[in-house]
């Protein structure tokens, strides 16, 4: 007596819940995909001005003939910006949003540098 049983899978049907999973499953969907990498360009274009700050410190006191203690100041105002700025930013990512924050922040960067383009100019 032989018996002969064959097992056949049942198909797979696409649903709405399927569908989502897949989304759920992508860390970035496609409408984000530009927003999340310019501001992860962003976020890399302020580390290099940031690692910029040592690089530029030997450089001014050889051509502003300063002393160490003076070029010391150089640093402490960079990164004691961030300590000034933390709670502001706060408040208006808070208030506001998140893209407001990142808008008013790269607002104030870019007027900051067009003030250094315009000293630098003799």
């Amino acid at each position: 007596m032989e018996v002969n049983q064959t097992i056949e899978a049942a198909p797979i049907r696409r649903t709405a819940q399927t569908d989502a999973s897949k989304d759920a499953n992508k860390i970035i969907s496609k409408g984000l995909l530009l927003p999340f990498i310019l501001i992860t360009a962003c976020f890399a274009l302020w580390g290099a001005a940031n690692n910029m700050t040592d690089l530029l410190v030997p450089a001014f006191q050889k051509v502003l003939s300063m002393t160490l203690f003076q070029s010391s100041f150089i640093q402490s105002a960079f990164y004691g910006a961030y300590f000034c700025m933390a709670l502001p930013a706060a408040y208006l990512i808070q208030k506001y949003s998140y893209k407001n924050g990142v808008l008013t922040g790269l607002t104030i960067y870019a007027i900051g540098a067009f003030y250094v383009i315009q000293q630098v100019r003799p």
